[in-house]
């Protein structure tokens, strides 16, 4: 992706709503218009009252048009419950956007787990994937569920309470087997299920899958090493030089 303009302004939480257990959906009212985006890219974002004692936290861009950056995300520590709890309007900061972002093309593969669902979803929703694949832990923590049936996303949840049952890794990876697809895939999820996805890439052979990587972040630039990853070939920075990388060059060939 070109080097894009980048914006560091102030903004306010001005809507919040729960989607799923601990999940919500919020916009944010800029100051400044948000730049020209890629799926994948992120945002930092700080609690501009309480800058003095937390740091700022990385989340992947959902929509942004104009001055409105939408955000989904997990209430999972301190930063992200005063966002999901806190009365409203809530000031914060931006900066961003920031990464690099994922390959595509015609006749791809997405794959997406749990809360990697978030950068890939405006892709699934615009492109035309030959097939996609989403996977949740259970109907409680599934969001945007009758948008992606609509669009024939093949949907799975690790105890069957929606769609197929069974870890969502296994089903793409029985479809792989079924239709000896060769391309390129897309994925984002946890550690785990994208060294699963790792996996089967070296026993099929025949597929080159990219993957977007979580890790703890504090500044977004390459400086504070807080996102510092281990590779065959050394360390990589989540921040700088992902988030998407090819599983290969993290995991090994």
């Amino acid at each position: 992706m070109k080097d894009v303009r980048k914006i560091n302004c102030d903004g306010v939480i001005t809507s919040r709503r729960k989607i799923a257990n601990n999940i919500y959906h919020i916009k944010i009212e800029l100051e400044e218009r948000f730049p020209i985006f890629a799926y994948g890219n992120f945002v930092m974002v700080h609690l501009k009252d309480y800058m003095n004692v937390l740091l700022p936290r990385p989340f992947s861009i959902f929509r942004a048009k104009n001055k409105i950056l939408e955000l989904v995300f997990k209430e999972v520590g301190t930063g992200t419950k005063m966002i999901a709890t806190s009365i409203l309007p809530f000031n914060v900061r931006v900066w961003g956007p920031l990464g690099n972002s994922f390959p595509f093309g015609k006749d791809m593969l997405c794959v997406a787990g749990g809360l990697g669902l978030i950068p890939l979803y405006q892709s699934i929703i615009k492109r035309n994937f030959k097939e996609v694949f989403v996977g949740f832990k259970n109907i409680y923590e599934a969001y945007f569920v009758k948008s992606l049936q609509k669009r024939g996303v093949i949907i799975s949840s690790d105890d069957g309470s929606l769609g197929e049952r069974g870890f969502v890794t296994e089903i793409f990876y029985q479809y792989l087997k079924r239709t000896n697809f060769k391309g390129k895939v897309v994925s984002c999820g946890p550690i785990g299920f994208l060294k699963r996805l790792w996996e089967i890439e070296r026993e099929v052979g025949n597929i080159e899958t990219y993957g977007s990587f979580e890790k703890h972040m504090a500044c977004g630039f390459g400086v504070c090493l807080g996102c510092a990853m281990e590779t065959p070939w050394g360390f990589v920075k989540v921040c700088s030089d992902g988030p998407v990388f090819r599983l290969k060059d993290v995991f090994g060939e």
